[in-house]
């Protein structure tokens, strides 16, 4: 059975599972306002994204966001003042992104 989703702000969705009776708290489909900032500054900020692909197309280990925070070739926080350091964000749902980069 899936979710249904309610519509909290602009950003936020709140999701009640029928089955478990979790309530999810989600911010355009990332687990948090931080994760979801990162990705999208990585995603949509051309120097940052072309970074990423190079990081990526030569990238051959399994945890792509610790190894590209470990490089330190990345500015720590975003312009709307998110940390890529925030012990908050969700580092496999970047992991997941930084992987589909390359299609």
């Amino acid at each position: 059975m899936g979710c249904v989703t309610v519509g909290v702000a602009i950003l936020v969705g709140v999701c009640q599972c029928p089955a478990t009776r979790q309530t999810l708290v989600t911010f355009n489909g990332w687990a948090n306002w931080e994760t979801w900032n990162v990705a999208l500054w990585l995603q949509n900020e051309e120097p940052l994204y072309r970074h990423c692909v190079a990081f990526m197309k030569r990238y051959k280990g399994q945890t792509p966001w610790a190894d590209l925070m470990a490089a330190g070739d990345l500015p720590m926080v975003t312009p709307d003042g998110a940390r890529l350091d925030d012990p908050q964000l969700a580092t496999a749902e970047l992991d997941r992104m930084l992987s589909e980069l390359l299609g």
